[in-house]
């Protein structure tokens, strides 16, 4: 979500590398840049908040199966954007 954001601010990959706190020439940034080119903010903050909420659920005995929810989960992360 970081990288996503700072590349939504039209800020370089420099810019992304450095609050990452890593080389620009870091396999970790670029692929922080790429998975935020792919998803895009909007679709990782929905990812972010939808796994803060199965956490809540898993913690408060709301949500029973964790395999499903966590299933389902990774297979909205992997369709075709809306």
């Amino acid at each position: 979500m970081i990288a996503a954001s700072i590349i939504a601010a039209r800020s370089s990959v420099g810019d992304v590398a450095a609050a990452l706190g890593l080389p620009p020439q870091s396999g970790l940034a670029t692929r922080a840049i790429e998975g935020a080119r792919r998803f895009g903010l909007e679709r990782l903050e929905r990812a972010y908040w939808r796994a803060c909420a199965m956490d809540a659920g898993f913690k408060n005995g709301t949500i029973k199966e964790r395999e499903q929810a966590l299933a389902g989960l990774i297979l909205d992360l992997m369709s075709t954007p809306d």
